[in-house]
């Protein structure tokens, strides 16, 4: 089982509906968890355990473009070869950031 994280910053992006994006991401998968922080400003993690990651990161990307502000305030990371050793940037709010490719 590989792991997938998506940190959502909603301060990024105002249209952003959380609740409805939580909703969404917790809904493609059996193995999820949503926990909201506060510390540095309020944010959500939203942690899934998949044996189809290559699956669940198209089911995530479908996501990211239909729900509107998400993809401006999200990061997305996966587990490597080497568990969080050699993890993969998937998606970043910055579109100056440099994303791995999964493959």
């Amino acid at each position: 089982m590989k792991r997938l994280s998506i940190q959502l910053q909603p301060a990024r992006s105002p249209e952003l509906n959380l609740a409805e994006a939580v909703a969404k991401l917790s809904s493609l998968a059996p193995d999820v968890r949503a926990t909201e922080h506060q510390e540095k400003g309020p944010y959500v993690n939203v942690d899934f355990k998949t044996a189809d990651l290559s699956g669940l990161w198209q089911s995530v990307r479908e996501v990211l473009e239909a729900l509107p502000g998400l993809n401006r305030a999200a990061i997305v990371v996966c587990e490597g070869d080497r568990g969080w050793d050699d993890y993969l940037l998937l998606h970043h709010f910055d579109p100056e950031e440099k994303v791995d490719a999964l493959g």
